[in-house]
C-alpha cells in the first residue's frame, strides 16, 4: 500500500520525480518479497508506467539542452537516456538528435 501511495503521489514528468523513484523501489521490493502474489502483474504494470514517465523526463531534458544550444550537455543527456532505458521505443529518434547535435 505504501508503494501504491507513492505511485499516486507521483507527479507529472515535468516535476521532481522523488515519489516516482520511491514508488519504483517499493514496488520492486514488493515483487522480490512476494514473488507468488496475485498482484504481481499489477505491480509490474505500475513500474512500467513509472519508468515511462522517467524516460519522458530524460528525453525532454536532452531536447531542452539542444534547444538552448548546450550541445555537449544534450549529447550526454541523450546518451544517458539510451543507457538508462535501452528498451525505449524512441531509440531511433534519440540517435537522430545525437547525430543532429554533433553536427551543430
Amino acid at each position: 500500500m505504501a508503494a501504491y501511495s507513492n505511485y499516486q503521489l507521483s507527479p507529472s514528468f515535468r516535476l521532481d520525480q522523488q515519489y516516482t523513484n520511491q514508488a519504483i523501489n517499493q514496488l520492486q521490493n514488493f515483487i522480490n518479497t512476494y514473488p507468488n502474489s496475485e498482484r504481481l502483474s499489477d505491480a509490474n504494470a505500475l513500474i512500467d508506467e513509472l519508468r515511462k514517465k522517467l524516460e519522458q523526463k530524460a528525453f525532454d531534458s536532452g531536447i531542452l539542452y539542444y534547444d538552448i544550444r548546450q550541445y555537449a550537455s544534450a549529447i550526454q543527456a541523450l546518451e544517458n537516456l539510451l543507457k538508462d532505458f535501452p528498451e525505449t521505443s524512441r531509440a531511433a529518434e534519440v540517435r537522430y538528435y545525437i547525430v543532429k547535435t554533433e553536427f551543430e
